[in-house]
């Protein structure tokens, strides 16, 4: 059974900036990123939070094999010391 499991991931972001440089209709793009912000938000909220989850389920991968190794040890260097 697993030791090392990511149960919730959430991510909050209080507040983005978005700078669009070297376009033609500086004016509309501004525009468009004032009225979509949120949207821009939320979605970038979103993938954080799916790679996130993404790095934590191979940590918790390397995690649990590590633990499962050393509880193996463990009880092998237990039995040793039995028969000593």
């Amino acid at each position: 059974s697993p030791y090392f499991a990511t149960s919730h991931i959430r991510c909050h972001i209080d507040s983005l900036k978005v700078r669009i440089t070297e376009a033609k209709h500086q004016h509309l793009l501004n525009m468009a990123t004032t009225l979509f912000g949120g949207v821009i938000r939320k979605r970038t909220e979103r993938a954080v939070e799916e790679k996130l989850a993404e790095i934590m389920e191979r940590v918790a991968v390397v995690m649990n094999r590590v633990a499962d190794e050393a509880r193996s040890t463990a009880g092998g260097l237990k039995e040793q010391a039995k028969d000593k």
